[in-house]
Parts: C-alpha cells; structure tokens; sequence
C-alpha cells in the first residue's frame, strides 16, 4: 500500500498481492476483499479468486441514490 501510495507502478506492486491472494486460496479461499481504497489500482492486475472491491460497493450504492 505505501509503494501506491508513493506511485509505484501498480505492475510493479501487484505480483506481490498475486502471491498473498494465491497462499490464501491454496489454504481454501475463494473471496478476497481489497481492504483498502488504495489497492484498488490492483484490481485490473489479480486473480485467482473473487476479488471484492470496496469502491465497487460505494460506488454502486451512489448510483442507486441518483
């Protein structure tokens, strides 16, 4: 998150959320939530398993009150 924050390039961060996300779903996961706004940017970039953005959620409930 500190290496977005300070604008790294999200190719370059991302690889090491792929190995978290894939060292939870070889121990059973199949959701991961993004729990913070800032990896996001990461989304385009991870896999493997259901990816729960929070700004998705937001950003859906916003337009349901338009």
């Amino acid at each position: 998150i500190r290496n977005l924050i300070a604008n790294a390039e999200p190719t370059d961060v991302a690889p090491k959320l792929q190995t978290v996300i894939d060292n939870l779903r070889d121990r059973g996961a199949t959701h991961v939530v993004l729990g913070c706004t800032e990896l996001s940017m990461l989304n385009d970039y991870i896999g493997g398993v259901e990816i729960i953005d929070p700004i998705d959620i937001v950003t859906a409930i916003v337009a349901e009150k338009d």
